[in-house]
């Protein structure tokens, strides 16, 4: 056990910690690490891809060119900052800040108080209609790629959909899709899609926030679009929080047509986000 806790695999010039596995998903592990001489912790994602090594070189510039898109997207301080890469014929490795705090999906099931609530979601809320500007969409929003690093809410994995189904590099990275939970019905049902899709995924992190459970569930992906969120009335459960204005905001964000749905800008001026959020210090979140 000693052994696995101290293995360590180098990549360029980083270490990555095999033994310290910080989180894994539909696009691969993610591990912490360190550059080799400078030692800041990172978190390292290594995604699986399949590529002979005569079209790595081009593949590594297609991902050079992905990232630089993205720059302008890491000049917020709520967007995990990718600052690498590295690659080799089976890996592609995404060095990216370390997040000292858990992720949403630790903690979405403690008691948060409202206040907590909201104010996480007003910075999520915020920080996407900032991606959006920047004309990027994430495709993938969930409570595991909702961070917490120094007391603020910090996304992960943004453009890793559009990397990955890149029309360059549709067939050389591999992606396992996870669980559709969270995924806009226009993607899972391959619609036309646009920024309305985060609103959903949104929309349901807020639900599950509140009321401690989700909206819908299936057996399966089909069972849960076919035979749920088609056909099944969204209903909100008695509790504490039983808020008129809540209750009117993720309704417009879960409509199932996407041209019904809010829009994120409508999101942000909705009263909910309007009130005043009390003074009174909230817990720290870790």
């Amino acid at each position: 056990m000693e052994f696995k806790q101290n293995l360590m695999k180098q990549v360029g010039n980083y270490l990555i910690k095999l033994g310290d596995q910080l989180g894994s998903g539909r696009f691969g592990t993610v591990y912490s690490g360190y550059h080799k001489t400078h030692r800041v912790p990172l978190a390292i994602k290594q995604i699986s891809i399949k590529v002979p090594s005569n079209e790595l070189e081009n593949l590594n510039i297609i991902i050079e060119d992905e990232l630089d898109r993205m720059k302008p997207l890491f000049t917020n301080e709520h967007i995990v900052k990718i600052i690498d890469k590295a690659i080799s014929v089976n890996n592609l490795y995404l060095i990216s800040e370390y997040c000292e705090g858990d992720s949403l999906e630790m903690i979405k099931n403690q008691d948060l108080k409202i206040n907590e609530i909201l104010k996480i979601m007003k910075q999520t809320v915020e920080t996407m209609a900032f991606a959006h500007a920047h004309k990027t969409i994430h495709r993938d929003l969930k409570p595991d790629n909702i961070l917490f690093h120094n007391e603020i809410v910090k996304i992960s994995d943004f453009g890793l959909v559009d990397l990955v189904e890149k029309e360059e590099t549709k067939k050389k990275i591999i992606s396992k899709k996870g669980c559709p939970i969270y995924m806009a019905p226009e993607l899972f049902y391959d619609q036309q899609f646009d920024e309305k899709c985060d609103v959903w995924s949104l929309g349901i992190i807020f639900y599950e926030l509140i009321y401690k459970r989700l909206p819908w569930n299936g057996k399966s992906a089909t069972d849960l679009f076919d035979n749920n969120i088609q056909k099944m009335k969204l209903r909100f459960p008695k509790n504490e929080y039983d808020d008129e204005g809540i209750k009117d905001l993720i309704g417009k964000m879960l409509k199932v047509e996407r041209k019904e749905r809010i829009s994120l800008e409508d999101v942000m001026e909705h009263e909910v986000f309007q009130r005043n959020l009390k003074t009174k210090k909230n817990r720290k979140i870790n």
